[in-house]
């Protein structure tokens, strides 16, 4: 068997040279929130494009210059924007064109339902009401609050975000077709992209969702959708209400997970680029007040490299 030899620079394959596109775009400056929306979809595509673009973040670190392997340097097709960009967005641009005030991508800024919301917090910040006579209600990071109450039904509808309630009376919080009530208890409602999850943290609560009813005790926990409520878990109540201590606690979560959460509390985005990464798991525990020395734990506890790009984008490979 003879082996070739291969003097000249290696040639690059599409799904490469798309990458190097849209690294060179985010380093440019100019990416938007559609082209933001749009790599996801790229990456999600399949491993060869996580692995090709997380490549390409690591030649553009190493180097800190828009160059081809073998010295070819390098100047995209389309600069302005990748070709992989029109591909990947298809018929995505008019959707996000159509629901972006209502459903802004990659919560970049707040809908149209959050701004005419009776109380909301942003980017890490949290806060504590009182909607009703013996009731507390704590908001968490991005979370937005309408008042319903009636004299005889205190209530309020959570538009998104998260919210945490002690009361000593009868109380229920709304979030989408999901209802969670105590009469004298504590409880936590997360209403994000991922669904809407209830904990029961003291007491008791009721849960009414998908055409059914569920009674949940102290550390009980549920995640429902439009058709169902799912199984009952235990859970730790401390770790779920963390954040109104001012902290993060993950026990053998994955990359992921951790990453998606800690988007919430910082302004910008983490990524990650490759999906055996996303699978990595880890404890770990973050301050919100320290959120900004993140980027710097993650590459730490993970053992991964960070990539900061322009636009507040971050890249985990």
């Amino acid at each position: 068997m003879v082996n070739e030899v291969h003097n000249g620079p290696r040639v690059l394959t599409k799904i490469e040279r798309q990458a190097l596109e849209w690294v060179a775009l985010f380093v440019s400056g100019k990416a938007t929130v559609e082209d933001r929306v749009a790599l996801k979809c790229w990456l999600n595509h399949s491993s060869g494009h996580s692995e090709a673009f997380s490549a390409a973040v690591r030649m553009v670190r190493l180097t800190r210059r828009h160059e081809f392997p073998g010295g070819e340097q390098f100047r995209p097709a389309v600069w302005e924007r990748p070709s992989t960009r029109r591909a990947a967005l298809g018929g995505l641009a008019a959707v996000v064109s159509g629901v972006a005030i209502l459903r802004p991508p990659l919560g970049l800024w707040p809908s149209l339902a959050e701004l005419s919301s009776d109380y909301r917090t942003g980017i890490g910040e949290r806060r504590e009401i009182a909607p009703a006579q013996g009731v507390m209600l704590a908001l968490n990071t991005r979370t937005s609050v309408a008042l319903k109450s009636a004299a005889d039904r205190p209530r309020v509808a959570l538009i998104g975000g998260e919210v945490a309630v002690t009361a000593a009376t009868r109380f229920t919080v709304i979030a989408g077709g999901v209802a969670a009530s105590t009469d004298q208890g504590s409880f936590d409602v997360r209403y994000t992209g991922d669904g809407i999850c209830v904990t029961c943290t003291l007491d008791k609560i009721d849960v009414e969702g998908g055409g059914s009813r569920r009674n949940l005790a102290t550390s009980q926990q549920v995640t429902v959708n439009a058709s169902e409520i799912g199984k009952t878990v235990t859970v730790d109540p401390v770790v779920v209400t963390a954040w109104r201590q001012g902290q993060l606690i993950f026990y053998d979560a994955s990359l992921e997970t951790v990453v998606d959460e800690i988007n919430r509390y910082r302004p910008g985005k983490i990524m990650v680029a490759r999906h055996e990464l996303a699978n990595r798991r880890f404890n770990a525990t973050f301050r919100i007040d320290r959120i900004e020395n993140v980027v710097a734990d993650l590459e730490r506890l993970a053992n991964v490299s960070a990539t900061q790009l322009p636009g507040g984008l971050v890249v985990l490979s």
